[in-house]
């Protein structure tokens, strides 16, 4: 009786640990954003911070996410940050707190040379539509949804890409908050309909909070608070992004560093 007992509990206890969604598995960068723009998952591939400061995260927890001026704030990162380069699918989970929604901010970028043609920038379009915030997502060269996003307020964004969808219209997924939103592609938003079938192959640096124009002049600044950026090699389910929405990684980790000045 005792055997049959701890057999069950043994069966129990498994069917826990394989009920765990491995948030570890193709993780390739993760960005805390805890005192520092350290990758947590690779070491050597830290941001260089400009005009950023220290702010509380959702949590509460001081000096553990980035706040942006949306004027020169921004954190380059290396484009070898990701490793995503090559691969077909990947996915991108980040929270971000919008002070003020302005004509056009941007969340992460990574372009080719310079002078910058955008191989992946990711931001948002607002303007107001019935008196009320209208975003248009975009990701790639087009955009892929339009949504209205609170101001004051952390937000959970996961973006999905899969370059081996049959068409353009599938190759993104887009949750705000645990929900799926409607995406829409318009081809004629951005440069192109082209969507690089790998992403980050001609890539040759990284940012975060503002890219370069074609003049290699820095625009497009966002305005509020940036954490826990990550990406992963392959697209994340279900299961696993109501986790990021709900716990996300592991907070005890990120140890708050006093909040010296960062900006340059």
């Amino acid at each position: 009786m005792i055997k049959l007992s701890f057999f069950i509990l043994f069966c129990w206890l498994s069917t826990l640990a394989l009920g765990q969604p491995d948030l570890q598995k193709g993780l390739v960068a993760y960005y805390p954003f805890n005192g520092n723009a350290k990758n947590t998952v690779k070491t050597g591939n830290k941001g260089i911070l400009y005009q950023v400061v220290r702010e509380k995260d959702r949590f509460g927890v001081p000096n553990a996410a980035f706040g942006f001026n949306g004027i020169n704030s921004r954190i380059s990162l290396p484009i070898n940050a990701m490793e995503i380069q090559g691969v077909s699918c990947f996915s991108m989970s980040y929270w971000i707190y919008i002070q003020q929604l302005e004509t056009e901010q941007t969340i992460f970028a990574n372009w080719i040379g310079d002078i910058a043609e955008p191989c992946l920038p990711i931001g948002f379009n607002s303007t107001l539509y019935e008196n009320m915030p209208y975003t248009t997502f975009v990701a790639g060269n087009g955009p892929i949804a339009n949504t209205s996003l609170p101001t004051k307020k952390w937000t959970h964004v996961v973006l999905l890409y899969n370059g081996a969808a049959s068409d353009n219209q599938n190759r993104f997924k887009l949750y705000i908050n645990n929900e799926l939103l409607s995406v829409q592609f318009d081809p004629f938003h951005y440069c192109s309909n082209t969507i690089p079938e790998t992403i980050g192959t001609k890539g040759e640096f990284c940012s975060v909070g503002a890219r370069k124009n074609g003049e290699g002049e820095w625009f497009a600044f966002f305005n509020g608070k940036i954490d826990d950026i990550a990406f992963w090699n392959r697209l994340l389910d279900e299961v696993e992004i109501k986790t990021l929405f709900t716990s996300g990684f592991d907070k005890e980790k990120k140890e708050p560093k006093p909040n010296l000045p960062v900006t340059r």
